[in-house]
């Protein structure tokens, strides 16, 4: 009768620890799955990097951009730094690709003829955050700047649009810029 019970009591202690030893190695399996799948997620969702720049033309080029008969997203071609991929040189639009707050500014130069005429406006999606103003005719040499700091979800555009019948001058530099970059990620 005692060996039978020695027996029993083996046996269920041999049970306990092998199911122990294979709740570990199950807890061990999911921290392993764990760990790899951090090492291979894409870099930005761990830490996301976004910060685009670009000038409306390239160094060489020079000439009024407008007027144009109506609103228009305008197109800043020459792009200087574009992490993230979130700014398209083909329409002149950013995209957030992270939920967060942004960091934005628009550099524009007035044309020199027709004298200075320039009126713009900094849009996230349909919303102004801002307007570019130049309309004196006083001098025809002046730069107009906008900086915002604005929450964006995933999804939103960030763009400048030139009023109708308004336009910008470049003289073969980077007069005209559209910069924004995540400042954190919410």
């Amino acid at each position: 009768m005692q060996t039978v019970l020695v027996l029993v009591l083996f046996g269920a202690v041999f049970g306990l620890v092998h199911s122990q030893e294979q709740d570990q190695t199950a807890v061990l399996m999911d921290l392993q799955t764990r760990v790899q799948n951090l090492e291979t997620a894409p870099a930005q969702q761990q830490n996301p990097h976004v910060a685009f720049c670009a000038a409306l033309y390239a160094d060489t080029e020079e000439g009024n951009y407008g007027p144009f008969n109506s609103l228009t997203t305008m197109v800043f071609k020459n792009v200087l730094t574009n992490d993230g991929n979130g700014y398209n040189p083909a329409t002149g639009v950013f995209q957030a690709s992270v939920k967060g707050m942004y960091s934005f500014h628009v550099r524009l130069f007035s044309t020199f003829s027709p004298s200075p005429n320039l009126r713009a406006s900094l849009k996230k999606n349909t919303q102004s955050l801002g307007y570019i103003l130049d309309e004196a005719s006083s001098d025809t040499h002046d730069s107009s700047s906008l900086s915002v700091i604005v929450p964006l979800e995933v999804g939103d555009s960030v763009f400048v649009e030139l009023a109708a019948r308004k336009s910008v001058y470049e003289n073969r530099g980077r007069h005209n810029n559209f910069c924004g970059f995540l400042i954190y990620p919410m």
